[in-house]
């Protein structure tokens, strides 16, 4: 049988071998320098801090008194602690920092391209041996040793190709990152044209496009709106959605892993395309509920005890939306509740004491630009989401065909 991956880079056709990981890396020694206090965080250390390449923030070192490593060439850091997680970091620019030798098991070798060695540890093979070969009562405090790290078996091609594939999936990586940096700034972007184009006390927001310069007026949704109840009695084939805070509406197969409707859907309202719903639940991410529109299907049942609503007279349901989403109209909500939470989870917020609660709004030129604004963002985002997940997939699936 030979001896090689399913995919391989073209001109690549020798078997890998089969070595001791402790043939191919060693680790470091332990050492202190003076410098160095042995109960301090190693973030607390006046030392360059780790290359891009490492998690921004995390404190490679603990408060107990164990010795530390001092890194002082490249090599892999691999996380003997809960090896399930796969925390292992290729650290290419050292620049002599300190670890916990308590925690971390630095790999260095001289033979074998570290950007293969990292995505070989990272193998789901290999990660099934680290865990199945670790101790511990519970998976939170299961541990590898470096011997045992050491002892273990891996497949290796030539220099030639380790350096070929560690140098794809470094580029891989590089590329799922960048796309995850551009998602955080839009989404940062979003959370602050969110603060800043949306009326305060004053009437007025502090950003807004060019050629309005009205103050924002104050009206009763129940002016602005009409409630949406009941359905026409054809339920049959129409999605079932339900409200998550997080992600909007959700099917509730999605949702709850099964439709929970049961002979009840002859009693949930049907929405339309362009009308909006709102959840009075309480959740970490809105705490006095959340507004959406229905905005991905033309049609809908979604759950009577939602508050249901149209825009008329013109005004933006996109826009509506986004104003609740700046949590400026909880400020009212919260003085709508009767009592604690439902047995349900919901608030006690009575339909008509919500409809009556009062919005600043412009004019529906201004809210139809704001809504577009970022409904595109939102677009973007998603967008950039789902490139995210293509690629880790992408990666993943890789990982089962590029190793043995």
């Amino acid at each position: 049988e030979k001896k090689a991956p399913k995919l391989r880079f073209k001109g690549f056709t020798d078997d890998w071998e089969q070595r001791k990981l402790g043939d191919v890396c060693y680790q470091l020694a332990d050492s202190i320098e003076p410098q160095f206090s042995p109960n301090v965080l190693f973030a607390e250390y006046s030392m360059p801090a780790f290359d891009e390449s490492m998690k921004p923030n995390y404190v490679l070192g603990s408060t107990m008194k164990s010795a530390r490593k001092i890194l002082t060439k490249p090599c892999l850091l691999v996380n003997k602690l809960n090896v399930r997680k796969r925390r292992i970091w290729n650290v290419k620019n050292p620049k002599k920092n300190a670890v916990s030798s308590a925690e971390f098991i630095p790999l260095c070798s001289e033979v074998i391209d570290l950007d293969f060695l990292s995505r070989v540890i990272l193998n789901d093979n290999f990660s099934r041996y680290l865990e199945a070969h670790s101790s511990g009562s519970s998976n939170s405090q299961k541990r590898i040793t470096p011997k045992t790290l050491l002892s273990s078996k891996i497949d290796v091609p030539s220099i030639q190709e380790q350096k070929m594939i560690g140098h794809y999936f470094e580029k891989l990586d590089r590329t799922i990152t960048l796309h995850e940096e551009k998602q955080k700034q839009l989404e940062q972007l979003k959370k602050a044209l969110l603060q800043k184009m949306f009326a305060d006390k004053s009437g007025y927001p502090k950003v807004r496009f060019k050629g309005f310069s009205e103050p924002w007026e104050q009206h009763k949704l129940v002016d602005l709106s009409e409630e949406v109840k009941g359905n026409d009695g054809v339920v049959d084939g129409l999605p079932i959605l339900t409200i998550s805070a997080a992600n909007g509406w959700m099917n509730q197969k999605d949702r709850f892993s099964q439709v929970i409707a049961g002979s009840e859907l002859k009693k949930y309202t049907l929405l339309k395309k362009g009308e909006l719903s709102y959840n009075h639940g309480n959740s970490k991410l809105a705490k006095f509920g959340a507004v959406f529109e229905l905005d991905s299907y033309k049609e809908a049942l979604v759950p009577r005890v939602y508050h249901s609503f149209k825009m008329v007279n013109g005004n933006s349901p996109s826009f509506i939306e986004y104003l609740f989403a700046t949590k400026r109209p909880d400020r009212e909500l919260s003085k709508l509740i009767t009592s604690g939470a439902r047995m349900d989870g919901l608030l006690n917020i009575n339909k008509k004491d919500f409809f009556g609660i009062k919005l600043k709004v412009p004019t529906p030129q201004e809210q139809t630009k704001i809504s577009k604004l970022l409904r595109g963002l939102d677009r973007t985002i998603t967008l950039h989401a789902k490139k995210i997940e293509s690629l880790k997939q992408l990666k993943q699936a890789l990982l089962q065909q590029m190793f043995i």
